[in-house]
């Protein structure tokens, strides 16, 4: 993940780009890779971006942000960079099924905890 500097002053704003690397079958990072951008744009008004997670079959993230005394999250495609994050509600990810398939997260307007199915 990369982060770029909005213009100087009272409404600047970070970019957060989130950045794909090509790699081999054992994982290795290929020569002359080139990145591909999944994701690029400001971070939500008042907040920072916290962690990234990664599913374990490296179709999603979750890039969580720290938004004063709140917490969100959004879910990001890897393999298609023309698909829109989905914004989770006030929240913090908890952790990712061992097949990448679904994950926790807690609700902290509702104190719940949601299991989320991606491959619905």
């Amino acid at each position: 993940m990369t982060y770029t500097d909005g213009r100087a002053g009272e409404n600047s704003n970070s970019l957060a780009t989130t950045q794909i690397y090509p790699v081999s079958e054992n994982g290795r990072l290929l020569e002359n890779a080139q990145p591909e951008t999944l994701y690029s744009q400001p971070d939500p008004a008042s907040c920072e971006t916290d962690t990234l997670q990664a599913s374990p079959n490296g179709m999603y993230m979750i890039l969580s942000y720290n938004c004063e005394a709140n917490y969100y999250a959004r879910i990001v495609h890897t393999s298609d960079s023309n698909s829109e994050p989905i914004l989770l509600p006030r929240g913090v990810f908890l952790d990712w099924s061992p097949d990448g398939a679904w994950f926790l997260f807690r609700d902290t307007d509702e104190d719940v905890i949601w299991l989320v199915d991606l491959l619905y």
